[in-house]
């Protein structure tokens, strides 16, 4: 027969199986209470998915495709454009040099370009007309004047119409065979410029004067004895090293 405290511990046992039957009871009670919280707020949230979706498809379609209009009259591509229910600016291009070959009245450039925009919107389109055509080809790209004397390159850049800032180069041992008063480089530098330089743009140019041609021959002379005080001292190391290690027979 069981003993007294055999039966403590069995009832103990029973009680603790009791609660974990119990907890267990109520998480599979929870679960389909919270499947259908989780149901009802997806309904909910659904229809203003949709709406939201439906929104985005409607604005899509408003949208008006602009062409490329580059190249066409700027009577037609006005009266394209208003067509479409766009706002237009016509103004006449500024002259640049690729603009020398165009024809009287086209269109070489927009604002946006070609793609989607809301209806209403404002399109701007840049002309060109025979005055601005004739200046286009007048139109001479900054020459690069490095090498040339200092007085002969200011001379040719104001003559083009550029304004013309000079200034001594800073000395360098690179410099000691350079003619004084040759231009060394130029800013901008007109194989590096992407924009156009304009006429009356500030032009920089520096040169080997007198005082940077005396400095620049200094440093070279400078520069060659540390080199051949360096080629000394690394033959005399050299040497040393050699007495230092035994003499191999032959």
């Amino acid at each position: 027969m069981p003993t007294s405290s055999n039966k403590q511990m069995m009832k103990k046992k029973a009680g603790k199986i009791g609660k974990l039957f119990g907890a267990a009871n109520m998480v599979f009670r929870v679960i389909p209470d919270t499947v259908e919280i989780v149901g009802q707020i997806t309904d909910k949230a659904a229809p203003i998915v949709d709406k939201h979706l439906e929104r985005q498809h409607q604005y899509k379609q408003s949208l008006v495709t602009i062409p490329n209009l580059l190249d066409v009259d700027v009577q037609q591509a006005s009266e394209y454009l208003e067509g479409l229910g766009l706002e237009v600016m016509t103004i006449l291009a500024k002259p640049q040099k690729k603009y020398a070959k165009a024809h009287i009245g086209e269109v070489v450039a927009m604002m946006p370009r070609s793609g989607r925009v809301q209806p209403g919107s404002l399109v701007k389109l840049y002309y060109v007309d025979d005055v601005v055509i004739e200046a286009s080809k007048k139109e001479i790209p900054l020459p690069d004047v490095t090498g040339s004397l200092i007085s002969e390159a200011q001379e040719l850049l104001e003559h083009l119409g550029y304004q013309v800032e000079i200034f001594p180069i800073k000395p360098r041992p690179q410099y000691a065979n350079v003619t004084v008063n040759q231009v060394i480089s130029m800013s901008p530098n007109p194989h590096l410029s992407w924009a156009p330089i304009k006429k009356g743009q500030i032009i920089k140019l520096f040169y080997l004067d007198m005082a940077s041609k005396e400095a620049s021959c200094h440093l070279q002379k400078a520069k060659q004895a540390k080199k051949a005080t360096n080629t000394q001292v690394i033959k005399q190391n050299v040497d040393k090293i050699r007495q230092m290690l035994p003499i191999r027979k032959r």
